[in-house]
């Protein structure tokens, strides 16, 4: 069996059949096969691949400039296959690429080019309206990811001071074959780190105590501090939307909505700006 007609297998019996695979983890897979491993090991025999083959990709895709995480990304996506042929016996023996191939690993530090500045994040405050405008503050003061905004209004309490985390959203595959999605929350994150509780600062109080007074104005009602104007949990292509939008109006330069978090880290959450 080669290697793409293990991917194609994998594909039919496995993604046709799973009802909680990611959207963006099976779209990253296709991306990851389609461009970087078919079109090089494809043809090869499964139980016997060429090492030495990968390696020399790897190394010729960071010398033409893909980083070190893309990289790890597409190790990954072959070693996903590799693991489930071993489970369905099409392997006799597991093949432990982590052994035999080795790749660059991405750098764990804040790109500071990707960063916003203070004076940069008033500029964006200063343009920041409609429906999303706080929960982008709100991200930014916090530090935590867009998937997270999915907060029931009883997991804050003001007179205490504190916002628990403890769920996340996420788009999963009902129907591979069909190409049908569903937006989910889950009830607890991945991690146990991820599950935690973060104190409510003054700034982040106004924040917290305007939005809800807007929901009020436009008589929204939800079980979710962060909402649509359905009352539904946001999906993450509606607010990176507004993001990129709130960026261009401010005049400042293209950047993923994570380089909140990132100003988060890189200030300590030291943010005067509401």
């Amino acid at each position: 069996m080669t290697v793409d007609q293990a991917y194609r297998k994998w594909q039919d019996e496995y993604w046709f059949d799973s009802h909680n695979i990611l959207e963006k983890t099976i779209n990253g897979y296709i991306s990851m096969f389609d461009r970087h491993i078919i079109p090089i090991i494809g043809k090869d025999d499964i139980s016997s691949i060429d090492c030495t083959k990968i390696h020399k990709h790897y190394d010729e895709l960071s010398e033409n400039g893909y980083s070190a995480k893309t990289i790890r990304n597409i190790h990954q996506a072959l070693s996903s296959l590799l693991s489930w042929c071993f489970k369905k016996g099409f392997l006799e023996f597991p093949i432990h690429l982590n052994r035999l191939v080795t790749y660059p690993k991405p750098a764990k530090k804040i790109c500071i080019q990707n960063v916003p500045t203070i004076s940069e994040y008033k500029k964006l405050v200063g343009v920041l309206s409609g429906h999303y405008r706080y929960a982008i503050q709100f991200m930014a003061h916090t530090g935590i990811r867009f998937s997270e905004l999915s907060i029931l209004k009883e997991n804050i309490d003001l007179e205490h001071g504190f916002v628990r985390i403890s769920s996340y959203v996420q788009r999963i595959y009902t129907d591979y074959k069909a190409k049908t999605t569903q937006l989910t929350v889950q009830d607890y994150p991945k991690t146990s780190s991820a599950h935690r509780v973060i104190r409510i600062t003054p700034n982040i109080e106004k924040i917290l105590l305007a939005h809800l007074s807007m929901l009020d104005e436009m008589q929204i009602k939800s079980e979710y501090i962060f909402c649509n104007r359905h009352g539904g949990v946001i999906e993450e292509r509606n607010i990176i939307r507004y993001y990129k939008s709130a960026l261009e109006k401010a005049g400042l330069n293209k950047k993923g909505i994570y380089s909140l978090r990132k100003l988060y880290i890189y200030t300590g959450g030291n943010l005067d700006v509401t």
